[in-house]
This record gives structure tokens, sequence and C-alpha cells, in this order.
């Protein structure tokens, strides 16, 4: 994919060391510069913001933060997990993971390639042009939807045992589409409910969060999130999963996209814990730690309350209670602009494929036909009930779909 790159895009140390300390050559000092966001650099919301609509007008598919030799390195080290873990190798420094990369990286792309290949899944990405802004020069691009593309990601044994083949190339072409998509923000739903796949329902993709799943150690409970109401009942407290759990502060009182998150082993840190956590990330919020992973804000949770799909997202940095739960600091920067343009930010980058203006982006079964609506979204559980939040004014069907 052809995706744009800030004129003032940072730049990660050569050689880095995410062990290290917060020096020139630690990932936490490259972190902490992706946030600063003074005149001149990089978030500065002014900057950004023109810099995705000018993106957007030149019909971009995202736009990076990090330059092109930095974006090489992060989706360079997420593939070679991937496929690592795909093809049976073990994760060492000979093989292209170097020693220092943080365990919760490993665990996630590790965790999601086994679904992946357990599930025969393949990525739908919608096939939107740039139609124009919504009121004036400087608003929330609108686009015009054409349907989907499928690009298949998992390998087959007769590919995984050819892996230089050309069958098995294009699949791990489209596996650095998925991560190049991941790293910008575009919001994902993983189709995994009865109610849009009757028969041959895989398992939930959220399961890898909750307790018995790969990643649960390291995850903490997202008690309350801007999207997908109703998905816990009446609400949607307790329905999504901040991953991973060590970053912005305290574990116990940590928030991400405007909830308190909290992987507590007792009644008494469950109730008080986001008391301790206002008081414990009082100064560590908005800082990188040491040291510090690549996937810093993943967000996943339930899109309804019966048969749900799952949704998931990474977010530029989690919302933390002392930082005004999620509307001030480095959460509250991002959703700024996030407001301003409709399209997703990341750590990294920013997406027009938000679920907002209805371009979803959907992991699901190779044999999954999405349906677009004329009148709302693509229909899946957690779209069926038009939420609040969804602006029909920023995506036009074509007349394809209609």
């Amino acid at each position: 994919m052809n995706f744009a790159t800030a004129h003032n895009a940072i730049t990660l140390p050569t050689p880095y060391n995410q062990n290290s300390p917060a020096d020139q050559n630690s990932v936490s000092t490259f972190i902490n510069k992706l946030f600063e966001n003074g005149t001149g650099q990089v978030r500065n919301p002014t900057a950004m913001t023109n810099g995705i609509l000018a993106a957007a007008q030149a019909d971009q598919p995202g736009y990076w933060l990090i330059d092109s030799a930095t974006q090489a390195a992060i989706l360079e080290l997420w593939f070679t997990i991937w496929t690592n873990h795909v093809l049976g190798i073990a994760n060492t420094p000979t093989n292209g993971v170097p020693a220092t990369t943080r365990a919760t990286d490993i665990a996630l792309f590790e965790s999601i390639a086994a679904y992946v290949q357990a599930n025969h899944s393949a990525l739908y990405v919608p096939d939107i042009t740039y139609h124009g802004p919504v009121a004036g020069p400087n608003s929330a691009p609108v686009y015009d939807i054409d349907g989907y593309e499928r690009a298949d990601l998992f390998l087959t044994n007769t590919e995984i045992a050819q892996p230089r083949g050309l069958a098995a190339a294009q699949k791990q072409f489209n596996i650095l589409a998925f991560l190049e998509l991941f790293a910008t923000g575009a919001h994902f739903v993983a189709i995994n409910s009865v109610d849009d796949i009757p028969f041959g329902t895989p398992p939930a993709f959220l399961d890898m969060f909750k307790e018995n799943g790969a990643l649960y150690e390291k995850t903490s409970t997202a008690y309350m999130h801007s999207h997908y109401s109703g998905a816990k009942g009446l609400t949607n407290i307790g329905a999504g999963y901040a991953y991973p759990n060590d970053i912005g502060g305290s574990t116990t009182g940590t928030m991400l996209g405007g909830y308190i998150g909290a992987r507590t082993g007792s009644t008494l840190r469950t109730i008080f814990g986001a008391a301790l956590g206002a008081l414990s990330d009082a100064i560590t919020a908005d800082d990188a730690p040491t040291p510090c992973p690549f996937v810093c804000s993943l967000l996943a949770g339930n899109t309804s309350w019966l048969a749900p799909n799952t949704f998931f997202q990474l977010e530029g940095w989690p919302g933390i209670l002392s930082r005004g739960f999620g509307a001030k600091g480095r959460h509250g920067q991002d959703f700024s602009v996030h407001q301003t343009t409709k399209w997703n930010i990341a750590t990294y980058g920013a997406s027009p494929f938000s679920e907002k203006r209805g371009t979803t982006v959907f992991l699901a079964p190779n044999n999954w036909n999405p349906v677009q609506s004329v009148t709302t979204w693509t229909q899946y559980a957690g779209s069926k009930t038009l939420q609040g939040w969804y602006d029909t004014n920023l995506i036009r069907p074509t007349a394809n779909l209609l």
C-alpha cells in the first residue's frame, strides 16, 4: 500500500535497544519523541490534522508519523514474529528477532498468527475513494465505497513447506498489508459471531485476552470505552480489554480510550483500583516505560451483547485516569485530531478505516461475504443497531452497491 508520510516523521535509532535505559538508542526515548506536540513536532495537532487531510485528498490509505526506515524496521519485526510462528521457527536472535524484543510484542503477533492459521482467515479491506470534505475545506473527509477487497492471510501446508514460492509470497505480502493497517490504527472486526457465520463459526478473537487465553496475564479489563454501546447489555462496561497492562502508569488503574482497566485478584483492589491508579500514575502515565514494547495501546472488545464479534485496534496511547479519563494528555491530543478528521490515530500513524464512517476492516474466514447496506455500514453483529457515533455523511455507497 502507498501510505503518506509526515514531512517531520520520527526516526527509530539504529541500532535500537528495547532494554536500554532512556537514552538516545532506546525505544522508550523514540516513543516519547513521537508524542511531543510542540511547534514543528510530528504530533502537533494542527500539523497532523493538515497532513491527514492532505493524505485523504491524495487517496492515501494511511498516514505515517515515522519515516520509511522506521516503518520497515517495526513491520519487519512484527512480520518475522508472525512468520516464524507459522513456519515453526523459534524466536531467537539468529532468525531476525532481537533478543531484547519485548515478550508482549512476541506473544501478540504469535497469537494473531495462530488465530489466522487455525481459522483460515482473510483480510477484507473497504475499497474507498476520496469524495470531498463533508463541509468546507478543512473538515472530515467523505469517501465513496465500492465494496471490499479480500486478501488471504493463512498459509496452506504446501505454502509452509515452500515459503519462497509465489503462492506463499502473496500471502506474506498480505500479512504485511495487515500489519501496515494495524500500525496506523485501522479499526478491525474479527467476524466470529454465529449471527454472521451460521455454520462453522470460528472461536472468538477476544478469547486470547480472556482467562486461559495466551495474552491474559498482560491484559487489563477495559471497564468503559467509546465503541459499540450496549456490548455489555445496557452498557459497554466490562466489554473490552487493554493490552499490554504495564503501559501508562499503574497496572491496577490503567485506562485505555476513556475506561479504567484493571486485572486484579481481589475485590478490594477491584474497588479501589482506580484510586490507586490515580495516585501511582500521576507522574509516569504519559511516559514510555523502560524497557518499552512497540505495541503500547491495543484495545479489543465485544461488538454486541448477544453473539458478539470482536473489534480491535491500535490506539496512540492509553487514556489514563489522572489525565481526565483519556480526555487530556497523550490520548486526549490524539482524540482531538480524530474528532476533526474521523481518521483513527495510532502510535505510529493514522488511518481512514474507522467504524465511525463505516469503513471497518474485517478479519474473517475466507468464505465470508460482507454485505454492504445502502443506508448504514456493512451488516454484522454490532452494526445492526445503528450506533450514535456513526456518521452517515462520511460514506457514500457507489452505484455498484445501490
